[in-house]
């Protein structure tokens, strides 16, 4: 499992981890404190599964903007900008 720790002034970390358990790809971002344990989700990226396969190069972003409920307050839906240089431009 990959993780990328930045140590925020209140000595607690800004963390995104990827989830082992989810095939197509998704990782969460959210607060750790300083002994290690998450406590609080701030945003999961993930893959976008339409049902029967995963779409390429399309990513669900689920934002957790209420700091006291649980669930996702926003999604969105994000596509990757093109690479211009596959393109031929």
């Amino acid at each position: 499992m990959q993780k990328f720790r930045i140590e925020l002034p209140s000595g607690d970390y800004l963390v995104a981890e990827e989830t082992p358990c989810y095939v197509g790809g998704q990782i969460s971002i959210g607060i750790e404190n300083k002994e290690g344990t998450w406590i609080q989700d701030l945003a999961v990226v993930e893959s976008n599964f339409n049902g029967n396969e995963y779409v390429k190069d399309e990513f669900n972003t689920y934002v957790f903007g209420n700091e006291y409920d649980e669930g996702y307050t926003e999604c969105f839906l994000i596509k990757r900008i093109p690479d211009k240089n596959l393109e031929g431009d």
